[in-house]
Parts: structure tokens; C-alpha cells; sequence
């Protein structure tokens, strides 16, 4: 018997579903078989990374739909809505379009009598169930975690890209470099175009070797493209050269255009909140979900070169979740303290089942020699950063978490006009 359900019950239903990381396409592979496989009506372009997959979507999508492409786009985390994830030409997927195809998802995996369908692998199937009826021509997918065995490899892509790699997430994906290298390469498919970008030796070596063995043209793009162009990101930081740049390779081989540029002024206007993103709010707040060792260092030397935070007193709120080698993370970003004028830090914690214990936190920076604060509600956290930032003619620095960006993003954009929650 088929059962319908409201919106709010199925969000509930969908939390639901197991949230562990349960790599393997056997699962994906069964359900989408019994939606009739609704990624064969599409085009594909398929993102794999340690860092930069979301940016790289956003210029990408940004790019199709004004070369005049219908697009879909399916990424994560969200930051405040489940449907957030689910993008169609520009637009969060509408709540009652949603509400269809999950009842449907919902009601299918009722099939499975064991090892059923996670979280993940749920929303992605709703994701591509939406794009087939939205008639879409082009499909902008991103890796959830790793590439050989994430649910999104069970697609055949016309493109597929791999941006920068980093070591994150060693439990599940291997302790080396080399590892988890191998681990994302296993996106390339046999005779389809993969993208890349000039990074470490060893990491081109193995995607070279691959590529030559899938047959697949490489294509290795340059940073110094966009500037070559004069193409600009709108979307701040140094390091979004490398993901615009990136996003210019896959266009040209897609056989689109970047000409249309030309009446921006070179300017690429995605849109991609939490990630370096200025907000006012009682003071100015940066909002940068940076979460591993790599991409606090990255913001480190953004932050370093922004003149809107130069010689300034910075209050910094983290928060963070497990998997992501918490204790290199913190070295970097107190490495850096002087140059940044880091003044206070306040830890405080997620309600989140992978959140890491402040205490635990803690103790990694007094193993360093640096003294935090702890404020365990994160609106507290935040009221007391707005005061000492006000006091001292400073400003906030909220990072660590994604989840963290998301929750206390809520709270700055009810004057703000913004995709994902006024639709």
C-alpha cells in the first residue's frame, strides 16, 4: 500500500534514515533501478575533491544556465534547508515537488527487507528523481565522500572532475596522501573526459595513470586561467581561482562559451553561502565553513590579505565534527594567531551526533599553549562574541563546522534576501 505523508513528517522520516557514512553502490545501484534510472535522462558533470567541490558546482551551474543551459544541481551539506541540496535552474526544489518525490523514495525502500538506504543516498535519488522531471539538460553533481565508493559513482557522467586533494577523513578513506588519491580517482570512467588541476606530483602521477588506463582524455587546467581571462570570482578568496578555473575547463569542454562574460566585465556572480561570506550583524562576521587542516590555512592566508579585517582585533567562534584531524586544524590557526590578531576563542558545542566534545577541543589548544573560552549554547556563543568584537572595534570569526555556519546563518539573513529560505 502506497503511504503519503506531509512535508514536516517527512523531513522527520528522512532524519530518520541512517546518517552513518555507508560506503558501497549496492544500495544506490538496487534503488535507482526500481525508480527505472532517472540519471540516464541527462547530461552529467561529476565532482570529486577534498576541498572546493561546492564552489567549483556553483561556477559551474552559474556559467550553464547563463550559456542558456537548464541545470540541475546536487550538493551537501545543506546549511539550513534539506532542499538546499537539490537545485533546478538557479531554484531550491519547490517544498510540494519535494514532498512527491520523497513519498516516493520513501515508499520504495519499504522494498528492502535489510541494509537499507541511507540518509544520503535517499536524498540523492530525490535529487535525481527531480531532475528527470524538471527536464533538465545538464546535471552538476558533487561527491558526497571520497569517489570509489560514494553513492554518486553509481553515474555514468560526460565529464568528470577532480579538484584539489588533501588528506581528510583518514578513517574511511586511508591515512596517505596516496590513499585516499586512489580512493577519488575511482570517478573516472572509461572514455569520458576528466578534468583536473595542477597540484601535487605524486597525486597527478596517479590520476595520469588511471586516466591512461580508462582511456579518458585528461585535461590539467592552470589557476592562472581566469586571470589570463579576466574572468573574477564574486565569490571571496584566493584559493576560488583554482575552483573558477577549474569550472572555465569544464565549459570549454562541454563545448560552451565563456563569452557572455563579456557583458558582466568578467564577472562570475555564483552564489555559494558560508564559505568566506561577510555578514553585518551588530558587527561584522565572517562565515567560512572551513573544516580541515588544509582549508583553515587556506582562509588563514585569505583573511590575512583582506584589508576589511586587517590589524584587527578577531574574536573567533569553532566548533567542530569528527573525522577531520581536529588537532592539525587547530595548529594551523593558531599558528597564525599574531598575524591575525586573534584576541579570543570560544568553543562551543553542536547538537550533532559526530560534534566533537568542547572539552576535547579545548585540551588540544591548551596542549598548544593557547587558552580558549567555553560557551556551550551557540547563540550564547555568539552574543558574546558580538559584545567583545563591539568592545574592542573588532570582528567575529565563526568556522570549524558547516553545521555550525548554518544554525547561527539563520539568525543573520531574516533581513536578507536569500535563496534557500524565501522561496
Amino acid at each position: 500500500m502506497i503511504q503519503k505523508i506531509t512535508y514536516k513528517q517527512l523531513i522527520k522520516t528522512l532524519y530518520n534514515l541512517p546518517k552513518n557514512i555507508k560506503l558501497g553502490l549496492n544500495r544506490i545501484q538496487k534503488l535507482l533501478k526500481l525508480l527505472n534510472n532517472p540519471e540516464k535522462h541527462y547530461d552529467i558533470i561529476h565532482i570529486a575533491g577534498t576541498n572546493g567541490k561546492g564552489s567549483i558546482c556553483a561556477f559551474t551551474d552559474y556559467i550553464c544556465r547563463n550559456n542558456k543551459i537548464e541545470t540541475g544541481k546536487f550538493t551537501s551539506p545543506h546549511l539550513y534547508s534539506i532542499r538546499e541540496r537539490i537545485i533546478i535552474c538557479g531554484q531550491s526544489i519547490h517544498k510540494q515537488h519535494f514532498t512527491i518525490l520523497a513519498n516516493k523514495v520513501l515508499n520504495i525502500i519499504k522494498e528492502f527487507k535489510e541494509d537499507k538506504p541511507s540518509f544520503f543516498e535517499c536524498i540523492f535519488a530525490i535529487a535525481l528523481l527531480a531532475f528527470k522531471d524538471a527536464n533538465i539538460k545538464l546535471a552538476i553533481i558533487e561527491v558526497g565522500l571520497g569517489g570509489r565508493l560514494d553513492a554518486t559513482n553509481i553515474i555514468h557522467p560526460t565529464i568528470s572532475v577532480i579538484g584539489s586533494i588533501n588528506i581528510d577523513h583518514k578513517k574511511l578513506l586511508g591515512c596517505t596522501i596516496n590513499d585516499i588519491t586512489k580512493e577519488k580517482i575511482k570517478i573516472i570512467k572509461f572514455n569520458i573526459p576528466i578534468i583536473t588541476i595542477q597540484q601535487n606530483q605524486h597525486i597527478l602521477k596517479n590520476i595520469k595513470s588511471f586516466a591512461l588506463q580508462q582511456k579518458s582524455p585528461l585535461i590539467i587546467t592552470n589557476i592562472v586561467k581566469p586571470l589570463i581571462f579576466n574572468i573574477k570570482s564574486q565569490l571571496h578568496g584566493q584559493y576560488q581561482n583554482i575552483n573558477l578555473s577549474l569550472s572555465m575547463a569544464i565549459i570549454k569542454t562541454y563545448n560552451l562559451n565563456n563569452n557572455y562574460l563579456n557583458n558582466t566585465n568578467g564577472n562570475v556572480y555564483a552564489y555559494w553561502p558560508g564559505r568566506y561570506e561577510w555578514i553585518y550583524y551588530n558587527t561584522n562576521i565572517l562565515l567560512d565553513g572551513a573544516h580541515n587542516p588544509i582549508s583553515i590555512k587556506t582562509t588563514i592566508k585569505t583573511i590575512i590579505n583582506d584589508p576589511k579585517i586587517y590589524n584587527t582585533y578577531l574574536c573567533v567562534i569553532i566548533s567542530m565534527t569528527t573525522g577531520h584531524d581536529e588537532y592539525i586544524f587547530i595548529k594551523n590557526l593558531i599558528k597564525f594567531y599574531k598575524s591575525l590578531h586573534i584576541k579570543t576563542i570560544i568553543i562551543t558545542q553542536l547538537q550533532h551526533t559526530s560534534s566533537i566534545k568542547t572539552h576535547i577541543l579545548v585540551n588540544k589548544f591548551m596542549k598548544l599553549g593557547f587558552n580558549t573560552h567555553i560557551i556551550f549554547n551557540i547563540y550564547q556563543a555568539l552574543d558574546t562574541a558580538i559584545i567583545l568584537a563591539n568592545k574592542y572595534n573588532g570582528k567575529i570569526l565563526i568556522t570549524g563546522s558547516l553545521y555550525l555556519i548554518g544554525l547561527l546563518r539563520i539568525k543573520f539573513i531574516k533581513s536578507m534576501k536569500d535563496y534557500i529560505l524565501f522561496i
